[in-house]
C-alpha cells in the first residue's frame, strides 16, 4: 500500500483488497467462539474452527448432545459447508484433529489449575 516490503519478522497477511494473493500455504487458521465459556480458564464450553489449505475442521466442546463432536469440510469442493467428510476421510481428519487439539491444549495451559 505505501510501496514499502513488509519485514520479514511480521506475522500475519496482507488482506484483500491490497493483495491479490491470498494463499496461506500450510499455514493453520484458527477461529473459535467461547462466549459461554468461564473467562481466564481452560476452554470447557466453545467451538473451534481451523482452516488448513482446502478444509476446515470445527470442533464443539462443552455442549450438550454435541460435546466432543468434530466435522471436517473441503472448502474447494463445498464452500457452503453442506457435506461433513468427516467420517470419509479419516487420514486427514485425523492429522487436523491432532494439530487442533495440540493447540487447544497449548492454549489451555496457562490457565490449568495446578494444586
Amino acid at each position: 500500500m505505501t510501496g514499502q516490503s513488509i519485514p520479514e519478522w511480521i506475522e500475519g497477511v496482507v488482506l484483500p483488497p491490497f493483495k491479490d494473493d491470498v494463499s496461506h500455504g500450510d499455514r493453520s487458521i484458527f477461529a473459535i467462539e467461547a462466549k459461554s465459556n468461564p473467562k481466564f480458564s481452560p476452554l470447557v464450553k466453545g467451538t473451534v474452527a481451523m482452516i488448513k489449505g482446502d478444509y476446515k475442521l470445527i470442533y464443539y466442546v462443552g455442549y450438550e448432545g454435541h460435546d466432543g463432536v468434530f466435522e471436517l469440510y473441503d472448502l474447494e469442493s463445498d464452500p457452503e459447508e453442506l457435506n461433513d467428510l468427516y467420517s470419509s476421510r479419516k487420514s486427514t481428519a485425523s492429522e487436523l484433529e491432532n494439530e487442533l487439539l495440540l493447540k487447544i491444549k497449548v492454549v489451555n495451559q496457562p490457565y490449568v489449575r495446578r494444586d
